[in-house]
């Protein structure tokens, strides 16, 4: 009897033993999507500093076994809000996590920032279009940007931040100027003219699984007007190379006439002003700079 009490005790301490090493993956965890905002390097206009707050509106598509080839909305136009290294989803103010879907993958793409100076929307299965408004004071103006499509994005054993790529989706015009003589002269005003502030702009994924960047066009929709910066900038240094501080975004635009005046005083005389013919850069592109 002994013996078999014994036996029974040693058998139960090693099914013990053996059920300690077993761990249990629970697959259904819920896991929040979290995204890191990047601008590519390849865009001449400047590189946007992605600071605390910064918001995008994301879109992401949902393909599944139930889906079979075919793409649904798992959210549009959703707010994600910058909150330390990470961008979560963000609704009224404060954190609203959204989450990955337990199985299939999700295809992401967004613009920022996601404002009312901008109305977005979806065009067709693999575009967005949105129409936007600049500012006119150049000191309240922001530049708007497009990413690249992120596809094939499953959920995660642990959490991942998921990289989105930017591109700049306006024109940028860098005005500089360069004194080469002994006089003193003040730059005191500087208008282009030829320059859109309103427009809407289609952005095409051509493919989903080509995670390049999308090409975008813009069509505008306001008249031609000018901008113009009160310069107030003493040229007192030969051969010196000065920064206006002019940088105005601009909406994409092709086959404008466009020019650029500058009012300016030699040694405290009267106002002058000259008018220069911009030739060539009628075309204006997104993502480019000017200068």
């Amino acid at each position: 009897f002994m013996k078999k009490v014994f036996i029974g005790a040693a058998a139960m301490i090693i099914a013990l033993a053996s059920c300690s090493k077993i761990s249990v993956v629970n697959n259904d965890a819920p896991q929040e999507i979290g995204l890191k905002a990047i601008a590519g390097t390849m865009t001449k206009a400047p590189i946007t500093a992605f600071g605390e707050g910064t918001n995008m509106g994301v879109y992401a598509d949902y393909k599944g076994a139930a889906t079979g080839s075919v793409y649904q909305a798992y959210f549009a136009d959703f707010e994600f809000h910058k909150n330390g290294s990470s961008w979560a989803g963000w609704k009224d103010g404060s954190h609203s996590p959204k989450y990955y879907p337990v199985s299939g993958t999700l295809d992401f793409f967004a613009y920022s920032p996601k404002c009312t100076a901008i109305t977005a929307g979806r065009d067709g299965e693999t575009g967005l279009t949105f129409a936007y408004t600049l500012a006119d004071n150049k000191t309240n103006q922001y530049d708007v940007l497009v990413s690249q499509i992120r596809s094939g994005v499953t959920k995660p054993a642990s959490a991942t931040d998921v990289a989105i790529v930017f591109k700049h989706a306006l024109s940028l015009i860098d005005i500089n100027v360069k004194k080469t003589g002994s006089a003193t002269i003040l730059v005191k005003s500087i208008t282009l003219s030829g320059t859109n502030h309103k427009g809407t702009a289609t952005v095409v994924y051509a493919d989903r699984n080509d995670e390049r960047f999308p090409t975008i066009s813009w069509v505008a929709t306001d008249a031609l007007g000018s901008d113009s910066i009160n310069a107030g900038l003493t040229l007192d240094d030969d051969f010196s190379d000065y920064n206006t501080g002019a940088d105005l975004l601009v909406v994409p635009t092709t086959g404008v006439a466009k020019s650029m005046t500058i009012v300016y005083t030699i040694d405290g005389g009267i106002d002058l002003s000259h008018t220069f013919s911009l030739g060539d850069t009628g075309n204006w592109a997104p993502s480019t700079k000017y200068t």
